[in-house]
C-alpha cells in the first residue's frame, strides 16, 4: 500500500490539473465583420467571416485573375434587410 500512495497521489494531481486547466479562446483564422448602411429607408446588414490571406498575395498569385475570391470564411455570409423588399 506504500508503493502505490505515491502513484495515486500523482494521478490525482494530474487529473485536478488536466480538469482544472483554463479554456483558451483562441482568435478565428478568418474574423467576422459586419457593414450596415442606409440605402433609402431601409437599413441593409452584411455580417461575414474576412477569409485571412496572412501575408500572402492574393490576386495574381493565390487567386488567378478573372477567378471570384471567396467572400466568405468559417460560416456563410448572411445579408439581412430592415424592411421588406418588393
Amino acid at each position: 500500500m506504500k508503493k502505490l500512495l505515491p502513484f495515486l497521489f500523482v494521478f490525482a494531481f494530474l487529473l485536478a490539473a488536466h480538469t482544472g486547466r483554463a479554456q483558451l479562446k483562441l482568435p478565428q483564422a478568418s474574423p467576422a465583420s459586419m457593414v450596415k448602411q442606409t440605402v433609402g429607408l431601409t437599413d441593409i446588414t452584411v455580417n461575414y467571416h474576412a477569409p485571412s490571406t496572412k501575408g500572402r498575395k492574393v490576386f495574381g498569385n493565390l487567386v488567378p485573375y478573372k477567378q471570384l475570391w471567396r467572400a466568405g470564411a468559417n460560416e456563410a455570409t448572411l445579408i439581412t434587410f430592415e424592411d421588406e423588399l418588393f
